[in-house]
């Protein structure tokens, strides 16, 4: 199943990939060679004009009287001809060209001959030209108006008429002076030659120059490799989206936990400068959004019903499968002072559930309440415990005051169990008789775990609390380690409340809201680091001093 995504802010956070891939592809599409070809604007043969001529014979009789078909082509072609033809038209334009006379019927075949010169150009090969019975002559002249087109084809038409004339007129003169001898005065010769259909500017059409190709223009190259980068760039987004196997949506957290989302604690904004953590912000910036969030989960850990565990009816039954519903209890309001002991855990050491724990301290001392933050992550770490300590036994009301350690903030104390219980094992059995003395002298106990697929503290401890929450880390929490979480902690029957999705990203808008209206408080506690806890881990509680 594939998960839905937020994709649109998934591009907004990788503008910076889209815009890099779109420079880098525009730069790549300017700079590949391609091939020019002309264009039709720049072309100075824009217009060909075509004129008919021939000698059709008088008499119906092919080659009487008249010059032959191939006179007109051989004479039409003439090198010396076209440019006789090319002076007489004295055209104004640059370039002008005569391509040549052919055949009117589709019996012959032309090739292209364009010299793009104002010289004469070589007339195309003719064939089969013995065939044409019509004696029909096709003339087709270049140039680059119509009007000039148009105006020499027809002086090319007239003077291959004048050459014809010539010819024929030295043709007779030969032949009366071979059969009489004598020099008679010649007379105006009768070839036939005539121009069937003149050349007209209204029929002179474009000519067909090679099209110029779009990848030839080095702005449309540029527009197209910033539109390849960026979709390029939107197709890795959606590809990372895909395979990030992390929960980015509350939603997806539910669905993954199968634990509703009691509370959602949005991103420090701005963010802490130097790479520090953020601060406690229920103290630092008790106007913020994130401030808010924590006191109203303290409001839902008061008032809110637990989550189904799974094993009421059907023992092997998904409360959040949609598929049969489950018998759950009327909801009744908890009585006062029964939600007391708090355990948070999540699924891996994600950075943001010490925080959860201090932040939600905070806002129970804001409102007056003794508030002890006991953590278990120094048990196991090899750090002696000194002379007195009792790990058998009752634990004493004297014991437990003389282990506090005060913090910077007001009503919030530190307790470790290293003097209570000696290591972890003994959590089960020794975990209950400290916070029944540490409620005689707080009104919360808030327990904070180490990662809980890793450490079996949190299921030790799960009996021993009234409220378990789960924090799931946007960006953080993987599904998996939220899938296995919420199976082991129904599977033992925790009391959980529900899921705490923290570091979720604040929009545009809601950054520019909280900029202008967080107000930083000038007491802010100095967090400093524990003496033990598990691998990579760190305490974030503000300890002042040992009591």
């Amino acid at each position: 199943m594939i998960e839905p995504i937020n994709y649109m802010a998934a591009l907004r956070r990788s503008w910076r990939l889209l815009l890099a891939l779109a420079v880098v592809f525009a730069i790549v599409a300017v700079l590949l060679p391609v091939s020019k070809a002309p264009s039709q604007k720049n072309d100075p043969l824009r217009y060909r004009a075509i004129a008919i001529v021939g000698a059709p014979p008088s008499n119906g009789i092919i080659g009487s009287d008249t010059v032959s078909l191939g006179q007109i082509l051989f004479y039409g072609n003439n090198f010396f001809l076209k440019g006789q033809a090319l002076g007489a038209a004295k055209t104004p334009g640059p370039a002008i060209e005569l391509i040549g006379a052919m055949s009117a019927t589709p019996q012959t075949t032309k090739s292209s001959a364009s010299s793009g010169s104002s010289t004469a150009s070589t007339a195309p090969v003719v064939k089969g030209s013995a065939k044409n019975d019509t004696g029909l002559v096709q003339l087709a002249a270049s140039a680059a108006t119509k009007d000039e087109a148009a105006a020499l084809v027809n002086q090319y038409a007239t003077t291959l008429g004048n050459r014809l004339s010539a010819v024929a007129a030295a043709a007779q003169a030969g032949t009366r002076a071979a059969t009489s001898g004598k020099s008679t005065t010649t007379t105006a010769p009768v070839t036939g030659y005539q121009v069937m259909e003149p050349a007209q500017p209204s029929t002179a059409k474009r000519t067909t120059p090679l099209k110029s190709s779009l990848t030839s223009s080095r702005k449309v190259r540029l527009i197209a490799g910033v539109l390849l980068g960026l979709i390029v760039g939107a197709l890795v987004v959606l590809v990372v989206e895909l395979m990030n196997k992390r929960l980015r949506l509350a939603p997806r957290a539910e669905a993954h936990f199968k634990y509703p989302v009691v509370a959602e604690i949005p991103e420090a904004w701005p963010p802490p400068t130097g790479g520090a953590a953020p601060g406690i912000v229920v103290v630092t910036e008790p106007t913020s959004r994130a401030a808010e969030a924590y006191r109203k989960l303290r409001m839902s850990v008061m008032f809110e019903a637990l989550a189904p565990t799974g094993v009421v009816g059907n023992p092997f039954q998904d409360p959040y499968d949609g598929l049969v519903p489950m018998a759950v209890e009327p909801y009744s309001a908890p009585a006062p002072e029964t939600r007391a002991t708090i355990l948070v855990v999540s699924p891996a050491a994600e950075p943001s559930r010490p925080r959860v724990v201090v932040n939600l301290g905070a806002a129970y001392a804001e409102a007056g309440q003794r508030v002890v933050i006991v953590s278990t992550s120094d048990l196991d770490s090899g750090v002696p415990v000194g002379p007195g300590a009792s790990h058998t036994g009752p634990v004493a009301l004297e014991d437990v005051r003389s282990n506090l350690r005060a913090s910077s903030i007001e009503n919030v104390s530190m307790l470790s169990l290293r003097p209570f219980v000696k290591n972890s094992a003994q959590l089960v059995g020794r975990a209950p008789l400290v916070f029944e003395a540490v409620r005689q002298i707080a009104d919360v106990v808030l327990v904070e775990a180490p990662p809980f697929l890793q450490f079996h503290h949190g299921e030790a401890l799960a009996h021993a609390v009234d409220v378990v929450l789960v924090v799931g880390e946007c960006e953080a929490t993987t599904f998996d380690g939220a899938d296995e979480t919420g199976v082991l902690l129904r599977r033992i029957g925790a009391p959980v409340l529900g899921v705490v999705f923290t570091e979720v990203p604040l929009t545009k808008a809601e950054k520019r809201e909280q900029r202008g209206t967080v107000v930083t408080s000038a007491a802010a506690p100095v967090a400093e680091p524990d003496t033990g806890g598990p691998p990579e881990e760190t305490s974030q509680y503000p300890v002042e001093s040992q009591a």
